[in-house]
């Protein structure tokens, strides 16, 4: 199941909520198959940031924009319909509304289809992972490469090789022939097909509709409409005396994180302490519905 993360904030320096985000990494690590990341700033423009293998970027821009973001989302995926690669990977961006979602559209879930860490057979055999050039190139040839590769890993490909299947996946998506819909997975295929501009009662007449299950969380172009669907158990964490911030989560959050006291002595770090912290209430399961969010 995927994970989806959401923090409202105000502008300026929030060290608890950067704990509070790190203390997630974890379960987001637990999906495997890509993540994205959205961010708004206090100019109100959006920024993002995919990727199919390296969580580390996506985390390290995260926290590089934290401090000046008024909004923060995260999502990690675990594939269960359409192909796993980038395609896939949310944020989707279609008919000026960014989205992500953790769960499940029945009247558009197909049968998931190869991907990275699926399985799948190969025709030959490379006397190298490597010896093989772009022109050649396929995903079943760069999976069966990266699946031998000693620098790749479950959670992360070498540099070589996430180079090589960026470029593949974005050309096989950005050119002119057209999509299947079984190559779409489901929550894709439910932004795409939805009547815009949203309000909140077409969102409502399509969740019951298409069978929508999960959290899920649409953001306009223009920042001025952000609305969170709940269809699952899911948790809002408000604490005003920890962080000013207040989250969201599809999932319920890891709530306790580690403080160290680090000094540094002819240019060597040492631990002076380290102090078990957490929340002092817990998280609160959300209502079921859908609700437009003020920021």
């Amino acid at each position: 199941m995927c994970k989806l993360f959401i923090a409202s904030k105000k502008v300026g320096e929030d060290e608890n909520l950067r704990k509070i985000i790190n203390a997630q990494l974890p379960e987001f690590d637990k999906e495997k198959d890509g993540i994205g990341a959205l961010v708004i700033g206090a100019d109100r423009k959006i920024k993002t940031m995919r990727s199919m293998f390296d969580y580390e970027k996506v985390y390290d821009f995260v926290f590089d924009e934290l401090d000046e973001a008024i909004f923060v989302a995260i999502h990690t995926r675990t594939g269960t319909s359409g192909v796993k690669d980038l395609l896939n990977v949310h944020f989707f961006n279609s008919g000026g509304y960014y989205f992500a979602h953790n769960g499940f559209v029945s009247d558009y879930f197909t049968k998931f289809k190869l991907g990275y860490n699926t399985g799948y057979s190969h025709g030959g055999s490379w006397k190298d992972p490597n010896d093989y050039s772009m022109d050649d190139l396929s995903l079943d040839n760069l999976l069966y490469a990266m699946d031998r590769c000693k620098k790749c890993s479950d959670k992360k490909a070498c540099n070589k090789h996430e180079k090589e299947l960026e470029e593949l996946t974005s050309k096989k998506y950005s050119s002119k022939k057209a999509v299947s819909k079984e190559d779409k997975c489901d929550s894709l295929q439910f932004l795409e097909n939805i009547p815009k501009p949203l309000t909140k009662e077409i969102v409502e007449a399509e969740v019951e509709k298409r069978s929508f299950s999960g959290m899920g969380l649409f953001v306009s172009e223009d920042t001025k409409d952000i609305k969170v669907i709940i269809k699952k158990k899911c948790y809002i964490i408000y604490e005003p005396e920890t962080t000013e911030a207040v989250i969201l989560t599809s999932y319920n959050p890891e709530t306790k994180w580690n403080e160290y006291e680090i000094k540094t002595v002819l240019g060597i770090d040492a631990l002076v302490s380290e102090k078990k912290q957490e929340l002092k209430n817990k998280p609160l399961p959300i209502i079921e519905g859908v609700y437009t969010l003020a920021i």
